[in-house]
């Protein structure tokens, strides 16, 4: 991944922002020097961020003292996860279906049309004639030649060619996504694993979004080729901050041919967050009853009043940090 170092002064950095309260954080821990806070760009459930107070560019920059109480500070957060985790006796994680690749699988096979076209409809008969030319040369480069992905949905596709070579590089030598290392950890202590929705839930609400949105999304991916890693990066960056309003203006700034950004994040938010949070709800309140469990999901669906958060509050629950 390309390296990212923000530029602003002292005190108007993304970082600065947040310690200063300017930004909304999900926040986990604060002492004098440090500040931890749930990563809102994260692909596995509970990643934390442990962030000096004092405006510091780069790791050179930080004072041995600083450096020293961001190691503590992020050494009390995975102590007290590990605490919490242990006293439980139920883990719950987005979708059990990821511990079984044999059974998702065969899931995905019962419901082709969430990833396939299955009506005779291809991905070149969508495709815009000015673009076709350029998307079958990205595709070959990527040893992938469009008759061979020719029924597959664009949003799968995208999917895949968007990923960095470090998460690539990852996925061959075969390490495990957090929601599996909860897993077998929870398995291994003789817990209660549970989900709060299926793959065919995620993948369905996906593919219930406008086809344009999809194929538009395919060709603008492809069409940044190797700057797809800078695109990433600054989106990790806006995630961490919570500016995901400025998604879409930056989609704007760097895929100037795309379509209305506003009405397709709109849409995207809606189905992909906003109504899975309303599913996750649901899902998690008979363990929330019970009691005794860790349940784990992506910080996208804490914040906001449409988050987890707001819709437990709303619901009758008391939601406080945990203390560490």
């Amino acid at each position: 991944m390309p390296m990212f170092v923000d530029t602003s002064p002292p005190g108007q950095c993304i970082f600065c922002r947040l310690v200063a309260g300017e930004i909304p954080a999900a926040r986990v821990h604060e002492d004098e020097l440090t500040l931890a806070f749930m990563d809102i760009g994260q692909v596995n459930p509970g990643h934390v961020l442990v962030a000096v107070k004092r405006h510091a560019a780069t790791l050179l920059d930080l004072t041995e003292e600083e450096a020293a109480a961001a190691m503590r500070t992020a050494r009390r957060v995975a102590l007290a996860v590990r605490e919490a985790f242990e006293a439980t006796d139920t883990v719950v994680i987005e979708s059990t279906d990821v511990i079984d690749q044999a059974a998702m699988m065969a899931a995905l096979a019962a419901e082709p049309e969430l990833t396939m076209f299955t009506d005779g409809t291809t991905l070149r008969s969508l495709i815009p004639a000015d673009d076709l030319d350029m998307v079958e040369a990205r595709l070959r480069e990527r040893g992938m030649p469009l008759a061979s992905v020719n029924r597959m949905k664009p949003w799968m596709l995208a999917a895949i060619v968007a990923l960095p070579a470090c998460e690539l590089e990852r996925k061959t030598r075969g390490e495990p996504i957090l929601d599996l290392m909860l897993a077998a950890d929870a398995q291994a202590a003789g817990k209660e694993l549970a989900g709060l929705e299926s793959v065919s839930d995620q993948l369905g609400a996906m593919a219930s979004l406008p086809m344009d949105l999809h194929v538009e999304g395919l060709v603008e991916t492809l069409r940044l080729g190797d700057r797809m890693g800078d695109v990433l990066e600054t989106m990790i960056v806006l995630y961490r901050t919570e500016r995901i309003g400025m998604f879409w203006p930056f989609f704007r700034a760097v895929l100037p041919s795309g379509a209305d950004g506003r009405a397709g994040y709109a849409a995207f938010e809606e189905t992909m967050v906003n109504a899975r949070n309303r599913t996750m709800v649901r899902g998690a309140e008979p363990f929330l009853k019970n009691g005794g469990a860790f349940i784990a999901v992506g910080a996208l669906h804490l914040p906001g009043p449409e988050g987890l958060v707001a819709l437990l509050r709303a619901a009758g629950y008391e939601v406080t940090p945990e203390p560490l």
